[in-house]
């Protein structure tokens, strides 16, 4: 006997939520330690889902409803980077700035041209 068009149709939808969970999460994948030690101290709290120190110098912004922070990363090619999916805003030599939410850091790190990403300070006054 077999099973009814609608046991086939509920496997179908398990099967597809399963695949689109999988997916969405491949982003939150810890990163090597290799990829870790590219982040400054406060970035590798974030990015483990950490509270950042208080009286944190991270610059912070929000972007479709998510927290992003403004970094600054040490590139050997820009474009790859860009290619690779990360926006970056202005680039000098080998610098780039950037304000990436938590999951575009980690893809950050994951990519070869990427060699550092660091918090973007606060400027203040000279007293």
């Amino acid at each position: 006997m077999l099973p009814s068009a609608s046991a086939w149709t509920i496997c179908a939808v398990l099967v597809l939520s399963m695949l689109i969970t999988a997916s969405a999460c491949g982003g939150a994948e810890a990163l090597s330690s290799e990829e870790m030690d590219k982040l400054s101290p406060a970035l590798q709290r974030v990015v483990q889902g950490d509270e950042p120190p208080p009286l944190s110098d991270l610059v912070t912004g929000t972007r479709d409803g998510k927290t992003v922070y403004a970094v600054i990363l040490r590139v050997s090619d820009a474009g790859a980077v860009r290619n690779a999916g990360i926006p970056l805003n202005s680039v000098q030599g080998s610098v780039a700035t950037a304000r990436l939410t938590v999951e575009q850091i980690r893809d950050a790190a994951r990519v070869p041209e990427v060699a550092r990403i660091e918090e973007s300070g606060r400027v203040r006054p000279m007293s």
